[in-house]
Order: C-alpha cells, then sequence, then structure tokens
C-alpha cells in the first residue's frame, strides 16, 4: 500500500495559484501542486483567528471550525450592500451607529445605540434592488448588548410591520417571523456571544429593496420592535451581506459599492507515476456548503470527464455519491444518504476490477462488481470539480489523499474512521 498523494491534513503550502498536494515515499519529497485561480481578493478565517483578507489566485485556509484549517472553495457571490461593516454610513433610524470596542474574528463592530424616543430603534440601507426575481440572501454578525433582541428585515424603509424578523441572541433562536413573507431563517453560533443571521427571500415587488437592522424588546406575551428607548441602550452589528444565491457565504467586504469575490477553482494535481490506474483509492474528508441541488465533485480524471472516478456531494439533500466513467460510459454508480453533509466527514472510494465499494466514516457502504477497469496510464490527475471544468466541489476539503492499491476493509475502515 502507498499514499502517493497528500493534500492537506494540517499540511499547508499556498501561494499565487497554486495549492501544494505531494508524494513523500521513501522520504523523498515531490511536489504536485495543484493550479488555483480566483480572479478577485477573498476572506478566510486564519489561524489566529482573525478575519484576514487573502489576493487574486491565493488559495484559502479556513481555520473557522477546526485547528487544522481545510481548503474553502466557493462560488462566486456579490455583496450588495454597500457598507458592509461601516454602519455610520447606513441610514439611522432613531439611533445611531457608534465604533465599539467589541470585537468578531478581529474586527471591531457598530453598537447601535437607540434615542429616548417611542419609534423603531435601528440603521438601514434602501435601493439595493429591483424587483428581479433573484433569490437572495441577508446575513449580519450580531451580539446583543443592553438589548438581546434584534430586527432584521427586507424592507422599504422601516414600516410598519419592521418587527416581523426578531432573533434572540440570548436564546440564539428566531422568536419572531411574519408567515406572509415566507423567508428562510438560518442562525450559526460563532462564538463569545456571536451569530451570524440571516433570512432568505426572492423579490417580486419594491417591498425588497431595502435592508434593515433594529432592536426590539420583549414582555411577558409578546415582543416589540417600537418602543421608548432610553438613549443608551443597544446591540453590535458588524460584516452586513446582501448576496444572491441559496446559502450565505463567506464575508465579502464593501466600501462604497458592491464587491464581487469570484469563483475558487482548484484543479490538476498529480500525474501518472503517482496514480495508479488499474486500482487505488480516492479519499476525501470534507463538508458541503449547502444542500443547494447541485452535483459537487472531486475526482481522479484524465484531464476530461471521459474516464475519472468521481467522489461528489449528490444533487439530492445529504448525499454522496461515487461515479465511475469509463470511455465516456458510467460503469458504477453507487450512492448513500448521510445524516448531514455540512459537517466534516471521511469517505473513500476503492476501484479495482470488478470490484468497487463506497465506504463512509468507518462503513461500507455501497458495493459494485460491474467495473471492467481502466487501461494502465489512463488516470493522470487529481482535481475539485467532474474532470471537463463544470460541478466543480464547493466545501470545505481538509483532507485529500490517492492511494496506488485497493486497500483492504481494515484499511478501509481505519482510514474513513
Amino acid at each position: 500500500m502507498a499514499n502517493t498523494l497528500k493534500f492537506g491534513d494540517g499540511k499547508w503550502a499556498t501561494g499565487e495559484g497554486t495549492a501544494l498536494a505531494f508524494n513523500d515515499e521513501n522520504e523523498n519529497f515531490k511536489p504536485l501542486p495543484f493550479t488555483f485561480t480566483r480572479a478577485s481578493t477573498a476572506t478566510v478565517v486564519n489561524e489566529s483567528g482573525l478575519i484576514e483578507e487573502v489576493g487574486n489566485d491565493v488559495p484559502r485556509i479556513d481555520f473557522k471550525d477546526n485547528t487544522k484549517g481545510a481548503l474553502l472553495l466557493e462560488p462566486s457571490r456579490t455583496n450588495k450592500v454597500t457598507y458592509s461593516d461601516d454602519f455610520s454610513q447606513w441610514t439611522d433610524y432613531n439611533a445611531s451607529a457608534v465604533l465599539s470596542e467589541e470585537t468578531i474574528y478581529g474586527k471591531n463592530a457598530y453598537k447601535i445605540v437607540e434615542d429616548n424616543t417611542t419609534n423603531y430603534h435601528g440603521v438601514y440601507l434602501s435601493n439595493l434592488f429591483g424587483a428581479d426575481g433573484t433569490n437572495y440572501i441577508w446575513s449580519a454578525y450580531v451580539k446583543g448588548a443592553e438589548r438581546r433582541y434584534v430586527v432584521l428585515t427586507a424592507r422599504t424603509g422601516i414600516s410598519s410591520d419592521a418587527s416581523a424578523l426578531i432573533f434572540d441572541t440570548q436564546e440564539g433562536e428566531w422568536v419572531l417571523d411574519d408567515s406572509n413573507q415566507n423567508e428562510a431563517l438560518f442562525a450559526e453560533n460563532v462564538g463569545n456571544g456571536w451569530w451570524r443571521i440571516g433570512i432568505e427571500g426572492n423579490p417580486t415587488s419594491g417591498a425588497y429593496d431595502s435592508y434593515t437592522i433594529a432592536s426590539a424588546i420583549g414582555f411577558s406575551s409578546y415582543l416589540d420592535a417600537n418602543y421608548q428607548g432610553d438613549g443608551t441602550s443597544g446591540f453590535y452589528v458588524a460584516m452586513a451581506q446582501v448576496e444572491a444565491g441559496s446559502y450565505a457565504t463567506s464575508y465579502i467586504p464593501t466600501s462604497g459599492s458592491a464587491v464581487t469575490r469570484v469563483v475558487d477553482a482548484c484543479t490538476g494535481a498529480g500525474n501518472e507515476q503517482v496514480i495508479n490506474s488499474t486500482e487505488g483509492v480516492l479519499y476525501a474528508e470534507i463538508s458541503a456548503l449547502a444542500n443547494d441541488g447541485t452535483d459537487r465533485h472531486i475526482t481522479i480524471n484524465d484531464g476530461s470527464s471521459d474516464n475519472s472516478v468521481r467522489l461528489y456531494f449528490d444533487a439530492l439533500s445529504n448525499t454522496i455519491q461515487t461515479v465511475i466513467r469509463r470511455n465516456s460510459h458510467s460503469v458504477v454508480s453507487e450512492y448513500y444518504t448521510i445524516p448531514n453533509t455540512l459537517v466534516l466527514n471521511k469517505f473513500a472510494v476503492k476501484f479495482k476490477i470488478n470490484d468497487v465499494a463506497l465506504w463512509y466514516n468507518g462503513q461500507e457502504v455501497a458495493v459494485s462488481n460491474d467495473f471492467a477497469g481502466f487501461s494502465a496510464g489512463t488516470l493522470n490527475k487529481v482535481s475539485f470539480e467532474r474532470g471537463s471544468n463544470v460541478q466543480s466541489f464547493y466545501g470545505y476539503a481538509k483532507e485529500v489523499k490517492v492511494y496506488n492499491t485497493a486497500l483492504t476493509d481494515a484499511e478501509l475502515a481505519t482510514l474513513t474512521t
């Protein structure tokens, strides 16, 4: 057994246009670099727990959820919020935005401080978009202070129903929403009292042309965003974002205009010397960004999708699949439903003649005896896509390995546990 290609597992070497995989058999280090492209800057949570902006074509190793880091690959997104982190540039509504000493990922947050009138108390941006029928995600990082309830809306200014979407920063739950809007709500606990909260909506009228963040107060039987302020109380907010899509992605800073983060692409590591076409194993510890109805691939391939061993998150929710294509025909197709693709899981595909198996977290979950094998020298690349620059992998990749022999069941159980 030889682990002929290694990538990740806390061993990261990245630079402009490259992410380094390697072979270190017999203590002889051989670089096997991926080609990496992204024609824009992007942000990542670095090893020190700080938001860091990296340059064009620089891969992002994200340490937000684990100490070893994971390669983060995302689709292109545009933040339509023109001042994502300077809330003094937003329009005040019976409140003021004050830069505070409270931080999130090393960035100073603003405190939204209410005035002493009886009214709504928050900030908003107007005229973000028209009624274009596109699905959008509104999100922001919030933390309670004297006020624990935060109002988040996508409305024209602040209307009488602005209290429709209220999040409790103390309990970490949405406590009031408007059944007439049908927004999908989400909340992610990012530690130290901070939450990333968001709503999803499809603008069909001018009612969605603004973004409002305000405070509310609670009583024994109801919540109210229209209340008597005391002139000093408020809550913290940072890193606001509005992006077209079905799920929120990493923070895109803006300062006066919308900004686009271009798609990440990572392809082409390996060669025919380290990849055995007649038998082997493709292993990955990965998680998806969302169950968004798309296929997201990691493959061993020949530079196309005609000959490939594929491991991927299927368009079906919480489904992992392996497909082997030989001479442009799918000869193996096996899938398995798992509890949650949004957390890191360990997967492996074993392939050799008449013996293909899919493994997940220590268990063999699917098998096939219908594979006639590849000719020697057919496969020569590992890519985070299908093999023809489509259906790219979007998610976190903590580790990827290729073996040049088909491992035993005992070895596969150990590898994926």
